[in-house]
């Protein structure tokens, strides 16, 4: 997990200025011709020889490249995951089976353009790359460079058909990629230009085709819920402000190119139409490119249509064609709700990973993920390629047979990819390639990957090419940006003992349908493990269920142990030795009472209920869709409980009910259905001290209805403008927007919470801006600084968001609670502005918003 420095660490990541509109940035390019492989050596010789005649190659598919031969390459045909990265690894290891140690490879393409115009290819690669346009070298790059348009080159295209070829080779075993696009000086599209794979000679004819020798369709796969191919991450969270603040690196966050259909011959530019069976949500556009998102309920198997092009001469050609649509894999992992992290593995006795894994069961998880490697300290729990003989052994192995043999499914944890111990960023590959092959895990759990994660692309790509299914997660909190995973999480490092509610998820807009997963410690309130303390079961009990009934995944950790006066390496004796242990079997116990259904079967494999939202507590549903569960449990966060009531009014329940029964006893429960409300009798029922469960079951399978949002936070205190507005962080004169501090994100200065904050990341000197959605005639703003405070400040208003009226400076603050009142002010926007301190070793560390309060 990110560990206890998290707590005081800034982000290291400014966020980049604002780059151009989804709509403007050029595409990159991902059909293409390749050829290799080609032996490369230490000194780069490979790399350097000519193998195929570069200057004056004109490819076509099938024709001779030296002794290899031109292949049809499009890798999302087999490696599903939302980049534009053109992943060789993944093609010739894992899909051809041949070795990519020390290798070159060729990738050509050819691109009409209307008119002669002036171009930059730009270029990302691992881990070195050539290029050259009409047979001109432009670039020459024998460094990495990882990440998109790191290497830029002029390079001007003639009016007609042009000749882009790319080299690209390593010198070891490792990752073995690239990125490439055709664009204006400031990485904008560029007009006119037709992409095409055979290039024009010859009659028009459709280009797009499966890739035999990578056993795939015609079309890349596309998944239900999901952006098909094209997905823009900065996009989607547009004027979503706690989510931009989250994404601190925008230019390696999820980004790729639309998927268009390639013609070759006739005479560009190209028109493109379709006839017969789209999956519902997408349109093809006559361009040739596919937008939009497939339908969450979209039927799944193949879809036949033909698409037909016509070029500029009049001429057309058509082409029968198949996409498969299919469940998105995350959503497994969603309807489990309860997941774990397994920590400190070397503790579990011989004898006990089966009674291990039966108590996981009991209480309902859905899969455990052993710590595999890192944690903290670049450890291997399994005989890797880097560590054949690893001093534990294959503890891995252990867990994966004791948890599938359960019934659960299995995944591994794996933490800073850049280790020392497996030769940082280029090993990580292969590091996670030889966990894929041993183990097939079901899940990754990936930490420590955002600060300085490198090629993640490349790492996905491989994953979702050996299994489309297989999950990654992401711990975000810091690293959202890095790249296309299918569920995040935001963990609650520090929230035990009194605090165990703290640092609360949010949902939030992505191009790809997930549920936001929370990670919780098992801990005594004092962190200290004392034999004698066991951790408030039934607190983190209450607080798993409220967050599945938020609709979050609750991860909440299975350490095989964590006591004072052992040692993580230590083997405990029996299981009775963890206090971690213990907690959990008194959860299995209330889950499991004696001789009834498990309640579990009420808060796991299930989905937010279709019931409008209720201060008693929430409801779920179950996957057959035919029973409705109804939580009645106390929270911080405005939940009461069972009511003292001797009738409870549900609804709209849309099916007929059968049958209402309070769970936790056993007991049927009288009952009345009025139209679409449902009335309980609860006068016996005796409310639980953490979960009052009513099932209700249902004749048929309930409709599918759009499930009800939340009311918007209440006014705290009451008549407070501010609470649950839009919020940003930004830089000191309002010029750029700012990572939030580790998880101290924008929106928790107004979130009605005090024991919550806001603070910007990297700059001492920041500002607090927040959009009160409409204007008002303002009078008195009240500021709650904690624990960091700025020493001298500003309050600014404005009703434009361009000109600004100071309405109070404060020098010599001590922190705590400020309150200014003013002439009536017309004003739409609020800026705290900290001026003191203005760099690290002054007083007030750093202005930390705990609430603002604003009032008429």
């Amino acid at each position: 997990m990110q560990n206890v420095f998290l707590s005081g660490l800034m982000c290291l990541m400014l966020m980049a200025p604002q780059q151009a509109r989804a709509a403007d940035r050029a595409p990159f390019i991902n059909t293409w011709l390749v050829a290799g492989t080609f032996d490369n050596a230490q000194n780069n010789a490979g790399f350097e020889r000519d193998w195929i005649g570069e200057a004056q190659v004109r490819p076509r598919e099938g024709t001779a490249a030296g002794d290899r031969t031109w292949q049809y390459f499009d890798d999302r045909l087999f490696s599903r995951n939302l980049d534009d990265y053109v992943d060789l690894f993944a093609y010739f290891r894992v899909k051809r089976a041949e070795p990519i140690a020390a290798k070159v490879a060729y990738a050509h393409v050819y691109v009409h353009s209307a008119t002669a115009q002036p171009a930059q290819l730009r270029l990302g690669a691992d881990n070195e790359i050539k290029a050259w346009v009409n047979g001109a070298l432009v670039a020459a790059h024998t460094q990495s460079a990882p990440e998109k348009d790191m290497v830029k080159a002029e390079a001007g295209l003639v009016q007609g058909w042009n000749r882009v070829l790319l080299k690209v080779g390593n010198q070891e075993n490792g990752r073995f990629g690239f990125y490439a696009r055709l664009t204006d000086a400031e990485g904008n599209r560029l007009d006119g230009l037709t992409f095409s794979p055979n290039g024009g000679e010859g009659p028009l004819q459709i280009a797009t085709k499966a890739m035999p020798d990578a056993a795939t369709g015609d079309m890349p796969v596309g998944y239900r819920g999901w952006a098909y191919v094209a997905a823009d991450a900065q996009q989607a969270i547009d004027g979503d402000f706690a989510t931009a603040d989250m994404l601190r690196k925008p230019e390696i966050a999820l980004q790729a190119s639309a998927f268009v259909f390639t013609a070759q011959g006739g005479t560009p530019p190209y028109r493109w139409a379709w006839e017969g069976d789209l999956p519902e949500g997408l349109t093809l556009r006559e361009d040739g490119s596919i937008e939009g998102t497939v339908g969450e309920y979209a039927r799944p198997g193949e879809y036949a249509f033909a698409v037909e092009v016509s070029d500029g001469a009049g001429a057309t050609a058509s082409k029968p064609l198949k996409m498969l649509v299919k469940e998105r894999p995350n959503k497994w992992y969603e309807e489990a709700r309860l997941t774990a992290l397994l920590h400190h593995p070397e503790a579990m006795p011989e004898d006990a990973f089966d009674e291990f894994a039966g108590l996981m069961k009991r209480q309902g998880y859905g899969i455990g993920m052993v710590i595999s490697y890192n944690n903290g300290h670049h450890k291997y729990r399994w005989p890797s390629i880097f560590e054949p003989d690893c001093p534990v052994g294959d503890l891995v192995g252990k867990y994966k047979a004791a948890l599938e043999k359960a019934g659960l499914k299995f995944g591994m944890y794996v933490g800073n990819l850049n280790g020392p111990n497996h030769g940082g960023a280029n090993g990580s590959l292969l590091l996670v390639e030889d966990a894929v092959r041993r183990y097939q895990p079901a899940a990754f759990w990936f930490d420590w990957a955002g600060w300085n994660g490198v090629s993640l692309d490349a790492i996905y790509s491989m994953i979702k090419t050996y299994n489309p299914e297989t999950v990654i997660v992401l711990n975000g909190v810091p690293t959202m940006s890095n790249g296309d995973w299918d569920v995040i999480c935001f963990e609650g490092w520090g929230a035990w003992g009194d605090r165990i509610w703290d640092l609360w998820p949010f949902h939030f807009r992505w191009p790809k349908q997930h549920a936001v997963e929370s990670w919780r410690l098992v801990a005594d309130p004092a962190f200290e493990y004392s034999k004698d303390v066991v951790p408030a079961w039934d607190d983190y009990l209450r607080l798993q269920i409220a967050l599945i009934g938020e609709g979050f995944i609750a991860n909440i950790d299975h350490s095989v142990t964590i006591r004072s006066g052992v040692g993580e390496d230590d083997r405990l004796a029996s299981l009775e030795d963890s206090i971690v242990l213990q907690a959990h079997r008194k959860m299995a116990q209330w889950a499991n009472p004696k001789g009834l259904p498990p309640l579990h079967e009420s808060y796991t494999q299930v989905n937010p209920g279709p019931l409008a939202e209720a201060t008693s507590g929430y409801n779920t549903i179950n996957l057959a869709r035919d029973a409705v569960y109804v939580h009645m449990l106390e929270t911080p966060y405005g939940k009461t409980g069972k009511p003292e009531t001797p009738t409870v009014a549900v609804g709209p329940v849309l099916a007929k009910v059968k049958q209402v029964t309070w769970m936790n006893a056993g007991e049927s429960l009288a009952f009345e259905q009025k139209g679409d409300e449902l009335f309980v009798d609860i006068a016996t029922v005796a409310g639980d001290p953490i979960d009052t469960i009513l099932k209700v079951d249902l004749a048929e399978p309930h409709p599918r209805v759009p499930r009800k949002k939340s009311a918007a936070i209440a006014p705290t205190p009451a008549g407070n403008l501010a609470t649950g507005k839009p919020v940003r962080l930004l830089s000191n004169r309002g010029e750029y927007a700012l990572p939030g501090s580790a998880c101290h994100f924008a929106m928790y200065g107004v979130d009605g919470n005090p024991d919550t904050f806001a603070c910007g990341g990297n700059e001492w000197d920041w500002t607090y801006h927040v959009d009160l959605r409409e204007t008002h005639g303002l009078r008195r703003i009240v500021l709650h600084f904690a624990p960091g405070y700025p020493t001298e400040y500003k309050v600014h208003l404005s009703e434009d968001g361009a000109a600004w009226k100071t309405v109070a400076h404060v020098t010599g603050c001590k922190g705590g609670t400020h309150q200014h009142a003013f002439e009536p002010t017309r004003a739409r926007y609020v800026r705290i502005h900290a001026i003191k301190p203005d760099g690290p070793n002054q007083e007030g560390s750093q202005m930390h918003i705990a609430e603002l309060e604003v009032y008429e």
